[in-house]
Parts: C-alpha cells; structure tokens; sequence
C-alpha cells in the first residue's frame, strides 16, 4: 500500500506531467511558451496562464525541482516574466517590420492578432533609450533590427525645419 503522502505526489506528478504536456503543444504552435493572461471564459488558457506563474513562483522560492527546469528550458521558458514579456513584443516588432520594411509602428497600430499596444511600446522603448534603460543586449538587438531611437515627432519636426 501506498502512503497518503504518495498518492499525494504521485497525483501532482500526473498533473504537472498534463500541464507541461499542454504547454508543449502550445510552444510546438505558438513556438514560444509565453502565455499571455487568458480572457476569463477562456478556462483552458487560463488553467496554463496560471500553471506557468506558479512555475515560476516555486522557481524563485528555489522550490521547483532540477528535471522539471531542465523540461521546461526545453521550452526556452523564461522564468522572469518581465523578461518574457519584452521578448514577446521584440517579436511583434519583428513581425511588423518583416511586413512594413521599418520599425516605426504608428500609435494607433493594431497587430493581426487586434493588440494596439506595439506602438505604445516600442514609443516606451525609445523613452528608456533616451533614459539609458535598455540593456546592453536590448540595445544592440534594436540596432541591429534596425529600430530608429529618434522620436518620430522630433525627426519630422527636424527634417521640416532642415526644408
């Protein structure tokens, strides 16, 4: 017979090993396993949103064990958020730039998905520029996109009074 405790670990072995499984089939479509905050109704998406931050919870109190890490890098996971959320919109600013030849998202831009915050962000991102906030890694990975850290309204203004 098995002790309570076991059962017990054995049960969240099965649900870990479920929702690792879900979070693979979502890296293998979405080829990241960054999980945006799910709309309520959503309970699928919602169950992985949450499972991810508790993830990561254990992973900064050093409680989450080494195999299940070395899964889940498996998965480029990122276990500081914030970190994972800029790479998120990096990549939409990839995107858009593959589709528009530049990087100067206008403000009221609306991504395929319907997000209208990449221009909001990449304006902020020139805004931590200015105030020497970016990485040096952030910076080098804008230059080398191709992203122009002048702010639009001062380059145009610029180049009008240059006329």
């Amino acid at each position: 017979r098995r002790s309570p405790v076991d059962r017990s670990n054995a049960v969240n072995d099965k649900k870990w090993t479920n929702m690792y499984a879900q979070l693979k089939e979502y890296y293998d479509e979405h080829g990241t396993s960054y999980v945006a905050r799910a709309h309520p109704t959503d309970h699928a998406m919602k169950n992985l949103y949450n499972w991810v931050e508790y993830q990561r919870k254990k992973y900064k109190k050093g409680k989450l064990e080494e195999d299940r890490i070395s899964q889940l890098e498996k998965l480029d996971f990122s276990f500081d958020q914030l970190d994972e959320r800029w790479e998120n919109w990096f990549a939409q600013l990839v995107e858009f730039k593959k589709e528009h030849n530049h990087c100067n998202v206008p403000t009221r831009y609306r991504t395929p998905k319907g997000n209208s915050q990449l221009g909001r962000w990449v304006s902020n991102q020139r805004k931590h520029f200015r105030e020497d906030k970016l990485s040096k890694e952030q910076l080098k990975r804008f230059q080398e996109l191709g992203l122009d850290f002048e702010d639009i309204k001062v380059k145009n203004h610029r180049i009008w009074m240059e006329m």
